[in-house]
């Protein structure tokens, strides 16, 4: 129960700075990425699709982390996201190529898939 509660907030924090980030200033975050020209609506849409999100995300884990028995939520929906983003990014890479840092982030996102899969099947179940 220790490890998910850590691992719980450790996952709002990312959601948290990543989504502020996104939601303040996308093109810190996207300019790396080789995305740098976009009109206005473009930046708009980054910011509610990427910050909103993300944060939205650290709202729901951090009710999540206010009950015990809702801690296996907040895993299984962070666990949800980032495999839904590995996908995605396994198909971009299948249809655009790749580049190191694409790749670094599909590795990055896999594994937290699967240490978020172990510290799931760790946890106690919530009716005992």
């Amino acid at each position: 129960m220790e490890l998910a509660r850590k691992v719980l907030w450790f996952y709002v924090a990312m959601s948290l700075v990543f989504g502020g980030l996104y939601l303040l200033a996308p093109e810190l975050m996207t300019k790396p990425l080789g995305i740098a020209s976009i009109e206005a609506m473009g930046w708009t849409d980054l910011r509610a699709t990427y910050g909103g999100f993300q944060l939205g995300m650290g709202a729901f884990l951090i009710w999540c982390l206010r009950d015990r028995s809702r801690y296996g939520a907040g895993l299984v929906a962070f666990m949800c996201l980032v495999a839904a983003l590995a996908l995605g990014r396994v198909v971009g890479f299948v249809i655009d190529g790749f580049t190191p840092a694409m790749l670094a982030a599909g590795v990055l996102e896999l594994g937290m898939t699967v240490f978020t899969l172990f510290v799931l099947r760790r946890l106690e179940p919530s009716g005992s």
